[in-house]
This record gives C-alpha cells, structure tokens and sequence, in this order.
C-alpha cells in the first residue's frame, strides 16, 4: 500500500515490517514500544530528539554528528569507537576499564580523581608536556633512567 501526503496524528499497534518511510516529519512525535531490529535509518536529521531507554545492542553509527549531545546512564561494554572527534567531551563518573586506545589524542586533557591503577603507557607514546601534580613526566622518567644507568646510585 502505498499512502502519500497524508497527515496521521495515532498509529498504533501495525505492522510496517520491511516499510520504506522516506521524506516524512515526526517532528514533536512520542515514538514508543517500537521494534526496530534490522532498520535502516539514514539521512535523518534528530535535533533536540530525547532517547530513553533504548535497546540498541549491535547498532552500528557511521557519519553521525552528535555534537553537543549528552549521554547518561550508559552501557557500552565491548563497544569500538574509531576515526572519531571528542574535543572538548566531558567524561564524568565513567568506567573505562580494560580500555584500548591505540593512536588516540589526549593532547590538553585534564584527568581529575581519576583511579589509573594497572594503566600502562608504552614507549610509543608522546608524553611531551605531560604533568602529574605538576610534575614533567619526561623530567621524571630522565632521572629515573639515568639512576637506573648509573647502577641505581645517583
């Protein structure tokens, strides 16, 4: 059935299964108890739109601006996050246990009562500039190495 230009104010309890919806407003629409598994949803723009409890286990997001957006209560374990901007994100009362991050950017960041117990920075990391309480991680790993060469005497 193919229904055009038509102004719909309820629809409930249908089955649209494999539906092609295109160039349509729901502007200021409650969308709930929806299954959309296997959907396709691009080229769509969701401004000020409010997501609650979702299930959205295996989604993919590619080319998704969410800039200004705000995430609470989340649960992203095993989730892969790559070729992506966060500048400026603010990460609060957030687990990141377990964490890769390989080739990542965390140049003029600040960690605050953030617990790095078991964290491990390899060689292959730039620390230039890099502070802990005001201290210059390279000046320490210099004297640290140079002790180390002199046979742990100074």
């Amino acid at each position: 059935m193919d229904i055009k230009n038509l102004e719909i104010h309820y629809i409930g309890l249908c089955d649209a299964r494999k539906a092609e919806i295109c160039e349509c407003s729901f502007t200021d629409s409650d969308i709930h108890s929806c299954f959309m598994d296997y959907s396709k949803i691009h080229d769509s723009r969701w401004s000020n739109a409010s997501f609650e409890k979702m299930y959205m286990e295996k989604c993919q997001f590619d080319e998704v601006n969410l800039n200004g957006s705000s995430f609470q209560n989340l649960s992203m374990n095993e989730a892969g996050i790559g070729n992506s901007s966060m500048s400026r994100a603010q990460f609060t009362s957030t687990a990141l246990n377990e964490c890769n991050f390989d080739n990542s950017t965390f140049s003029g960041s600040k960690f605050v009562r953030t617990d790095f117990s078991g964290v491990m920075i390899d060689e292959s990391c730039d620390i230039s500039g890099m502070t802990i309480n005001g201290i210059s991680v390279e000046a320490l790993l210099k004297s640290y190495n140079d002790k180390e060469n002199n046979g742990g005497q100074d």
